[in-house]
């Protein structure tokens, strides 16, 4: 109903108005009648008062029960009418519409109604419209997602499969060789040890670079976990360790204790693994040409000095810092909308800055976990360091700057998988002078209040061999 409709039909108002206007006349003339007919019959004050006070109580009754009719035909009825239909709309019938009163200002109170009506079947369509679309972009948006997962997954899987073709081909080959060259001297009755030799070493390569991969894959048969280990017993027994196989070529090894260290939950064979492997990435870069005379590098090499370290060219430092500095995405943010949880962004942005994101469900003792301490242990080596572009690769398999034949690429890779069982974080960065350093994080396994173990003194040189068992590793780890 338009406005110039409301306009052109009667008013309430101006219908209640008239109507208590005629009734007040009609009363003032029975009034003026009765007391010009009665005034001379009552000869007393008394009796005029009471004839008054009675005509004034009929006006008043009169005037009650009309106005109640009319009120109730011209407001109240109308109104509960207007309220039913706008229960029937409220209720889900979006098609129905208030029907006009016939007063004028009832009928904007339809009209508003209706325009309401109007407006709410409109943004129910439009919701509708925008429902199908999110759903239709959602389907795009997980095939899109579909496919990007099974392309990665196929480009690592090429990836991989070409590395192990590239790094099986060269011993097969050389092994064929040697093979076809020991047939043919048995067939001429000559000597084949020399020819058998070189066949069972690069049989050794194959079956070296077959464990490795097995080891990236499954790290561990049995899980990583295990008992509380002493991480400075694990460090000094690898560099034993590797000394006592000759690794370590005459590159002194420094072990550092900054800070005594908790124990970390661990298999003693899996963290000392993660160690030799460190160690041997730190001796082979070490061994690695200086960088250019005119280095700040070089100067310090040549010196005998590097970052404040003389004479050793690799250097293990051990520390601890508070498990509350431990990266952990908040579940959720001031902004968040209500009911949604981004907190798996915060994961994927920290997987991209090379961090180990908490697990989505932490334990009831993560709180204990974060009052702790965590173990921080730097690798430092004098070697050329690794370029920026190339710390995100590192860690990948089969990935080496190393000669041809100098190695597979899987040692860091390796040790990466390791860590990331341990539920640490491997970090490769550059050293203040020159260099590398490796950061290796993991999380303490001793609750507040419990004493972390006696430090031990400053080692340098090669540590004893400690207790635990020899660890398989990659001899080639250095990228």
């Amino acid at each position: 109903m338009s406005d110039s409709g409301t306009r052109g039909a009667p008013s309430v108002a101006a219908e209640l108005l008239l109507s208590i206007a005629l009734l007040f006349g009609a009363a003032l003339v029975v009034a003026i009648l009765a007391a010009a007919t009665l005034f001379p019959i009552l000869d007393s004050p008394s009796a005029i008062a009471l004839f008054l006070g009675l005509i004034l109580l009929a006006d008043l009754l009169i005037l009650y029960v009309f106005l109640r009719y009319l009120l109730r035909r011209s407001v109240f009825s109308p109104l509960d009418r207007i309220g039913a239909e706008a229960d029937r709309i409220a209720a889900g019938d979006y098609e129905h519409r208030v029907t006009a009163t016939g007063r004028r200002e009832l009928d904007r109170v339809v009209e508003a109604v209706n325009v309401l009506a109007r407006s709410l079947i409109r943004d129910r369509l439009l919701l509708a419209e925008n429902v199908r679309s999110l759903e239709s972009a959602n389907r795009e948006l997980v095939e899109t997602s579909s496919a990007l997962v099974r392309t990665a997954r196929m480009a690592s899987v090429g990836t991989l499969a070409a590395g192990i073709a590239h790094e099986l081909g060269n011993p097969l080959g050389a092994l064929r060789t040697s093979l076809d060259v020991a047939t043919r001297r048995a067939q001429r009755g000559g000597d084949v040890e020399e020819a058998l030799a070189m066949a069972r070493e690069e049989a050794g390569r194959i079956d070296h670079i077959i464990r490795s991969i097995m080891a990236f894959a499954r790290p561990s048969a049995d899980g990583p976990s295990g008992g509380p280990v002493d991480v400075e017993a694990v460090v000094r027994s690898a560099v034993g360790l590797l000394a006592g196989r000759d690794a370590l070529d005459g590159v002194m090894v420094r072990v550092e204790v900054v800070s005594a260290p908790p124990a970390v939950e661990a298999r003693p064979q899996l963290l000392e693994q993660v160690f030799v492997n460190l160690i041997m990435n730190a001796v082979q870069a070490s061994r690695s040409p200086l960088p250019s005379p005119e280095s700040p590098a070089a100067d310090g090499a040549r010196d005998g000095s590097v970052n404040g370290v003389t004479d050793e060219a690799v250097v293990l430092r051990i520390g601890t810092v508070p498990a509350a500095d431990r990266p952990r995405p908040e579940p959720r943010r001031e902004g968040d909308p209500a009911g949604v949880d981004f907190s798996h962004r915060r994961r994927m942005a920290l997987l991209r800055a090379g961090r180990t994101p908490p697990p989505f469900d932490p334990p009831a003792s993560s709180a204990e976990e974060v009052d702790g301490l965590d173990v921080v242990v730097d690798v430092l080596d004098r070697g050329p360091g690794v370029p920026a572009e190339l710390r995100d690769r590192i860690f990948d398999p089969f990935f080496t700057t190393r000669d041809p034949g100098a190695g597979t690429g899987m040692g860091l890779a390796i040790t990466a998988r390791i860590v990331e069982e341990l539920g640490g974080t491997l970090r490769a960065d550059e050293r203040e002078g020159g260099g590398a350093a490796f950061r290796l994080t993991l999380p303490g396994a001793l609750p507040p209040g419990a004493h972390p173990p006696a430090p031990h003194s400053t080692h340098t040189g090669p540590s004893p061999v400690g207790p635990s068992a020899p660890a398989p590793t990659s001899q080639e780890p250095r990228p």
